[in-house]
């Protein structure tokens, strides 16, 4: 039986929420007529998306363009372990948070897990116990920085994982160069990230009370922006969630073409690398045209329209 406690931590004057893990892992389960509903209308939901951005620019890498809609867990876990023997895997989860992810791999039964992250969290325990009993699966967590050496040898993973992590890794090379390290020859990364930092929301936070809102991380001076952020966060934050991550300043800022060329430069041949859109994003270019190429002309950096569009990579490479 799925069981957690919701806990809090503190950081300052903040207090931050850890939301319990057997509630991720539920609400992250498709019911099976949701999922064939989901295998009826993705095409569709792709094609409505592709119309938003300039297809015609985007990197060679790239081979699919998708929308936000379509895509539950199951299938990206799937989509994520196609062709590959997860029986005889050892996986690595990077960034797991309160290891909730974690259940959704051990469900596959792979021969060992092993779960990294910044911070430790009371829920590590509890999940350890729930991989063992319930698919055999041992799990081992560990804290340290992506980019660090924790102990693994090289070329001891066969699977490196992760959900929503890259867009925060503020060194992404250093995190690319270890994770080439440690594994093996064949191996496979699976990375899904977003919402990317130029996109709307891209800080997480940003366009809570309102779509006008959605580019405050790009648009406001800093002195704003803390304004902003001070008079829309809420009294109880999520510790993984957009407050703390503007706390700790954990963005990565890079937009796609910066992605692919860090991956490659690393020496990861990219399998499947597939563009999620923004459809918030794309409303607020229809609704505020003007407000969209300020936005555009704000970033000091060589960013495109489409970056300020896409939201979101979803990842295959091998080594």
């Amino acid at each position: 039986m799925l069981q957690s406690v919701n806990k809090t931590k503190s950081s300052g004057n903040a207090t931050y929420r850890t939301s319990p893990w057997s509630e991720q892992v539920r609400s992250s389960r498709s019911p099976l007529w949701k999922s064939a509903t989901y295998a009826i209308l993705r095409g569709l939901w792709d094609r409505q998306a592709r119309k938003g951005i300039d297809v015609a620019v985007l990197p060679e890498a790239v081979s699919k363009v998708i929308s936000e809609r379509g895509y539950p867990l199951q299938f990206r876990r799937r989509w994520a372990t196609s062709g590959f023997d997860v029986g005889i895997s050892t996986i690595l989860v990077q960034g797991t948070g309160n290891g909730w992810d974690v259940v959704s791999w051990a469900s596959l039964r792979p021969k060992a897990i092993i779960a990294v992250d910044l911070f430790s969290f009371q829920s590590w325990p509890e999940i350890r116990s729930y991989c063992s009993q319930e698919f055999g699966t041992t799990v081992e967590f560990v804290t340290s920085p992506l980019e660090a050496n924790f102990g693994l040898k090289p070329c001891s993973i066969d699977l490196v994982v992760s959900d929503a992590v890259y867009e925060h890794c503020e060194d992404l090379a250093a995190v690319m160069r270890e994770t080439h390290r440690i594994l093996r020859s064949g191996g496979r990364v699976y990375a899904n990230y977003g919402p990317l930092w130029y996109c709307a929301a891209g800080d997480h936070f940003s366009g809570r009370e309102s779509l006008e809102s959605s580019y405050n991380h790009i648009v406001l001076t800093a002195g704003s922006y803390a304004e902003y952020v001070q008079k829309q966060r809420r009294d109880k934050e999520n510790f993984q969630d957009g407050a703390r991550y503007i706390e700790l300043d954990l963005f990565s800022r890079l937009v796609t073409n910066e992605y692919i060329q860090i991956y490659q430069s690393t020496g990861f041949t990219i399998e499947d690398l597939w563009l999620e859109v923004s459809a918030r994003a794309v409303e607020f270019k229809r609704q505020y045209a003007l407000k969209f190429n300020e936005v555009l002309n704000r970033v000091t950096k060589n960013v495109s329209a489409n970056d300020l569009l896409i939201k979101a990579h979803h990842l295959r490479m091998r080594k």
